[in-house]
């Protein structure tokens, strides 16, 4: 009988545990705020790159751009602003302490955002930094970084440091002179 009732509550968990699998809940929530772990991107193709894994990145900061190629604001103001640090940073990222990353991130819906669109869109711009393309999964309108990181919006700038923490956030416009400040006070940790 005591082997009968272990089985039955061992039974009762594998079943709570694949009823939260299935719906796709996370078992510990997912935070993707100021001061915590940047999650790790789920990315189908890189542009520009070889395949970039967040962890093998400890040790230089990380600006991470989500964008998409109709964005207006991606276009008209963090496309201007990163060729600009591009260029600022030139030594940074040629030392290895600095690596800028963009994440292409589509809801499932837009399927006109193709690769191939995506890389004449890369081509045009003079786009040297890697893009990743953000992987969409099924039953979901968000692609899998997306959702990591809580992106309801585009763009979105997020500094990750050297330990792989997030240090800046903002969705939207934002300061350009302030954010660079930020980075500057980044590196020099």
């Amino acid at each position: 009988m005591g082997r009968h009732k272990a089985l039955s509550g061992l039974g009762r968990l594998l079943l709570l545990a694949g009823l939260i699998l299935l719906i796709g809940m996370p078992l510990a929530p997912l935070r993707a705020g100021i001061g915590y772990p940047a999650p790790n991107w789920s990315v189908k193709t890189w542009i520009n790159s070889e395949p970039l894994d967040l962890p093998r990145l400890r040790g230089r900061i990380v600006v991470l751009e989500f964008f998409q190629m109709d964005c207006r604001l991606c276009e008209e103001f963090t496309l201007p602003v990163l060729k600009d640090w591009y260029l600022k940073f030139s030594a940074e990222i040629e030392a290895r302490e600095l690596v800028f990353v963009s994440i292409h991130s589509v809801p499932e819906l837009a399927l006109y955002q193709t690769e191939p669109r995506l890389r004449r869109f890369v081509s045009a711009r003079g786009i040297r930094r890697a893009v990743g393309i953000d992987k969409s999964s099924y039953g979901h309108e968000l692609p899998v970084t997306m959702r990591r990181y809580k992106v309801t919006g585009l763009p979105v700038m997020v500094f990750i440091d050297k330990r792989g923490d997030i240090r800046y956030r903002r969705d939207g416009r934002f300061s350009a002179h302030e954010a660079e400040k930020v980075l500057r006070r980044l590196l020099a940790e």
